[in-house]
């Protein structure tokens, strides 16, 4: 599939990803060095968890200043033990309590792996096909556009042209669904990826439709225990 590149972020979401790599990059070192910390860590009084401490602060505390960022938490898992470290507060409000290992974050684009990831399992399961047509899973959808978009197409942003959000006036899941009835692609699917939330958003919907369940429960009551995740 032959596909041409185009702006995927507005310049907030530049800084973002701008952020996001300095941050792997700093992160990266750290698994390096956990790599060697663990290997030499039976050397007696060697102290494993302040020398991966005076790594982590190194990565995480510039880009917390840098970027004003209230609180972080980073664990690292060395041969099967965690490590902790914890930093700030959840919000900049005054009296907002400290982060810990529990703190809830939102993950935000992440949840795009679980999408995916519950999509496939459907497929394997035989609810779905990632060839089918998208309209084939929701009624309201056929004779749209979506006759010829597969769910394949919405997974990778390759339906033809979703935008990158919802307009601001699609506000319930009746004018998602008007949205998408009326929506008309800019390209043929599968040949311009368009990175989109209305793209794998549905994809996650007509995956949840597929297999008769509300997605949030298809997510907290089966593929979370799966993946053994007793927190998420």
């Amino acid at each position: 599939m032959k596909t041409k590149k185009v702006p995927l972020f507005s310049k907030c979401m530049e800084d973002l990803s701008i952020m996001y790599e300095r941050t792997m990059t700093r992160l990266g070192a750290l698994a390096v060095t956990a790599f060697f910390l663990g290997a030499g860590s039976c050397v007696a009084g060697d102290d494993v968890e302040n020398r991966l401490r005076a790594v982590v602060d190194a990565a995480i505390r510039p880009v917390m200043q840098k970027y004003a960022i209230p609180g972080m938490a980073v664990a690292v898992t060395l041969h099967g033990k965690q490590y902790y470290f914890n930093y700030g507060v959840i919000s900049m409000e005054e009296g907002k309590p400290k982060v810990t290992e529990k703190t809830i974050f939102e993950i935000g684009s992440i949840s795009k792996i679980f999408t995916a990831t519950l999509a496939s399992y459907a497929q394997e399961i035989g609810k779905l096909s990632l060839s089918d047509p998208a309209s084939q899973y929701l009624p309201s959808l056929r004779g749209s556009s979506f006759d010829n978009i597969s769910l394949l197409d919405l997974g990778t942003y390759t339906p033809g042209g979703l935008p990158l959000q919802f307009p601001g006036d699609v506000d319930s899941h009746e004018k998602m669904i008007g949205y998408y009835k009326n929506w008309q692609p800019n390209y043929a699917a599968g040949t311009m990826r368009l990175y989109s939330n209305p793209s794998i958003g549905l994809l996650g919907l007509l995956t949840a439709e597929s297999m008769g369940e509300p997605f949030e429960d298809l997510l907290e009551k089966k593929l979370f225990p799966m993946l053994g995740l007793k927190q998420s």
